[in-house]
């Protein structure tokens, strides 16, 4: 038994030896999720240099940020854009917290024709909002023709579901992020 017992305690000892870094890394996605701490351990320990910072950074936020469900955390002014033939839509969010980094986000744009028949797009993106400061994003919109949206308004913000034809409008239909 005793025997049995230093033999797991030897191949335990030499699985941390050679393994450190998978346990780590382990270990900060087990207690650092949803916070910031944990994205910036996984930057610090990627050190690669075939990729930008800015796709580890996404990388490692999308295995640490959290859904959140606070109606005024990121909001701002955008509109789509129509380059080579593809619709975007670009603008400026704002996060209004003051302890939570926005990290990612899903759009919807939404078309409204004559006689009222909805058409939604969804987009998803990676953003890094900062509390209590703003940031430029822009997003591809798939199954957006460019032609559909030419001259076509905004709908009034206080219409009526029923009561939009003939106008366009986006939102954000989903918020990811970590706190400070």
């Amino acid at each position: 038994m005793r025997l049995t017992f230093l033999f797991f305690t030897v191949c335990l000892a030499i699985y941390f030896i050679f393994n450190l870094e998978s346990v780590q890394l382990r270990l900060n996605e087990k207690l650092n999720r949803g916070k910031l701490a944990g994205i910036e351990y996984c930057v610090i320990s990627s050190g690669s240099e075939l990729v930008s910072k800015q796709t580890i950074r996404n990388h490692c936020s999308s295995q640490f940020h959290i859904q959140f469900y606070f109606d005024r955390m990121a909001e701002g002014k955008a509109g789509p854009i129509e380059r080579d033939n593809v619709v975007f839509l670009e603008g400026d969010l704002n996060n209004f917290t003051s302890d939570k980094v926005t990290t990612w986000l899903e759009f919807e744009f939404r078309v409204y024709d004559e006689d009222g028949e909805e058409n939604e797009s969804n987009a998803e993106a990676f953003v890094w909002i900062e509390p209590n400061s703003s940031s430029e994003f822009s997003v591809r919109l798939p199954n957006v023709n460019p032609e559909t949206i030419k001259d076509l308004p905004f709908c009034a913000r206080d219409a009526e579901q029923g009561q939009r034809s003939s106008c366009m409008g986006w939102g954000i239909s989903s918020q990811k992020g970590v706190n400070l």
